[in-house]
C-alpha cells in the first residue's frame, strides 16, 4: 500500500498541473483544506484551491466587524443570498479568509474512490471502529477518531513540506507561494499546521492575520 502522504503529494501535483497558464503567476496563496465528510472521522477529505492577487483586490472592503468569524460568515452568505455582494472587514481578510476566496470545490482526496484507501489505511494504523462500537463506548471512539485526524493532518503536512522541496509549484507560478492548511475555522492548530508545513516565513502574512482574531477565534 502507497504511503498516505505521498498519494496526497501526488493529487497536489497532479492538481498544480492543470491549473490556467494565464492566471498562474497571479497565484498569491494556495488552500489546503481539511475535513471531515458527514463529521466522520473515518472520512477525512482534502480540497486544494488557490486565490489571485486580481480576486482578491476585486472583493469590496466595509462590514461590521462585531461577532465572531463564524457568525461573520453566517452573516455575509444571508446577505449574499439576498442579491448583496460580499464584502471583507479589511484587505487582509479579503486575502487569507477562505470565506473570500473562489471556490472550485476540488476534492482531491477522500471522494468515494478513495474510500478502500482510507479504510485500509486507518486498519493499519489500528484505528478502526463502527457504528456498534460508538453505540457501545462512546468515549473510546471520539478518542480514535481525534487520532485519525491527527494522523491523516501528519500526512498532509508531509505532502505540503514535500511539494514545496519539489519544483512543482515554483514551475507552475513563478514563485513560491504558502500553503494553507485548515478548515472553515481558524485557531491555534491552523497556525501550528501551516508554520510547520511550509518554509520558514513564507506564511508570515497569514499567521498575522489570524492572530488579529485574538480571542474571537475560541
Amino acid at each position: 500500500m502507497a504511503s498516505l502522504s505521498q498519494l496526497l503529494f501526488e493529487r497536489m501535483r497532479d492538481a498544480i498541473q492543470a491549473w490556467p497558464e494565464q492566471i498562474a503567476a497571479d497565484i498569491y496563496a494556495v488552500s489546503a483544506r481539511v475535513h471531515d465528510d458527514q463529521d466522520d472521522p473515518r472520512k477525512p477529505t482534502l480540497t486544494f484551491e488557490y486565490n489571485t492577487l486580481q480576486y482578491w483586490k476585486a472583493i469590496p472592503i466595509g462590514i461590521d466587524k462585531s461577532g465572531t468569524p463564524s457568525e461573520r460568515i453566517r452573516v455575509m452568505v444571508k446577505n449574499v443570498k439576498a442579491g448583496g455582494r460580499l464584502s471583507a472587514s479589511s484587505s487582509e481578510e479579503a486575502a487569507w479568509n477562505y470565506a473570500f476566496w473562489p471556490k472550485s470545490r476540488r476534492v482531491i482526496f477522500g471522494d468515494s474512490s478513495d474510500s478502500d484507501f482510507i479504510r485500509r489505511w486507518i486498519d493499519e494504523a489500528g484505528l478502526s471502529y463502527t457504528r456498534a462500537d460508538e453505540d457501545n463506548d462512546f468515549e473510546r471512539t471520539i478518542a480514535l477518531g481525534e487520532q485519525i485526524n491527527r494522523l491523516f493532518m501528519a500526512q498532509v503536512i508531509a505532502a505540503v513540506q514535500q511539494l514545496h522541496a519539489s519544483p512543482v509549484l515554483v514551475s507552475k507560478i513563478g514563485k513560491p507561494v504558502p500553503v494553507i492548511i485548515h478548515d472553515l475555522e481558524y485557531y491555534d492548530a491552523v497556525l501550528y499546521q501551516t508554520k510547520q508545513a511550509n518554509p520558514p516565513g513564507l506564511a508570515d502574512d497569514f499567521c498575522a492575520w489570524v492572530n488579529t482574531l485574538g480571542k474571537k477565534l475560541i
